[in-house]
């Protein structure tokens, strides 16, 4: 049944906090780090919210128990048939969407986009749209997959990178991919990079910044048209 959102201890089951804001009758909770600072945020839907008295999807902060930007998100639904939000990352951007049921909807709202929450998709809207192909991200992939030191791109972080990322630097040879040969992960090229694989390999150095060592995919970028690990 919908209720008071509230938080409690589990070792001495205290109340810790409860919330106090212009909604009420709260139900589906989960958890999720959607801001990204590491401490989950609580995600919960209210029947009942401001002066309209409709229904909303709250991401209140794990350690300062306010609101993120744009919470509450209400939600102009003409029932209270909502369901269960699930956390996902849809897009594999590092950021988690929402994704829930709302008057026959299945609905993805990207808290984060810009700061501040969006609707990214409705799908039986979408499939009523004959350009689209009613998949969520209608322009998702190919994303580029890499690892980041394997400057040759042959699956491995050894001497033959070196050669090779020293090409790059001064001889101009070009790349598919900068983003494995770039080190430091600051998106650039240049000495301190060479440096950093050759102090990596054979001193003992620090290892290139992730993604190291497993090949992994990122987010869409013109810096890498490697779309398959070596």
């Amino acid at each position: 049944m919908p209720g008071k959102l509230r938080v409690f201890d589990p070792i001495d089951q205290t109340q810790l906090w409860q919330y106090s804001g212009p909604c009420d009758l709260f139900d589906h909770v989960t958890a999720g780090d959607l801001n990204g600072d590491g401490i989950d945020e609580i995600v919960a839907m209210s029947r009942l919210c401001g002066t309209q008295a409709s229904p909303a999807v709250h991401a209140i902060d794990g350690l300062t128990y306010q609101e993120l930007p744009g919470f509450p998100y209400p939600l102009a639904f003409t029932g209270n048939n909502t369901n269960t939000v699930h956390l996902y990352d849809l897009d594999a951007n590092g950021d988690l969407e929402m994704i829930f049921l709302g008057d026959g909807f299945l609905n993805v709202l990207d808290p984060m986009n810009s700061g501040s929450p969006s609707f990214r998709a409705n799908w039986p809207r979408r499939r009523g749209n004959t350009a689209a192909n009613g998949d969520y991200h209608w322009d998702r992939g190919p994303y580029p997959m890499f690892t980041r030191g394997d400057a040759n791109l042959d699956g491995a972080v050894n001497l033959g990178d070196v050669v090779r990322l020293g090409r790059i630097l001064f001889a101009a040879e070009a790349t598919s991919c900068l983003l494995a040969a770039d080190l430091g992960g600051d998106e650039s090229l240049d000495l301190s990079d060479l440096i950093r694989l050759v102090q990596f390999l054979f001193a003992m150095g620090p290892p290139p910044e992730q993604p190291y060592p497993e090949c992994v995919e990122r987010s869409r970028t013109p810096l890498c048209s490697v779309f398959l690990c070596p």
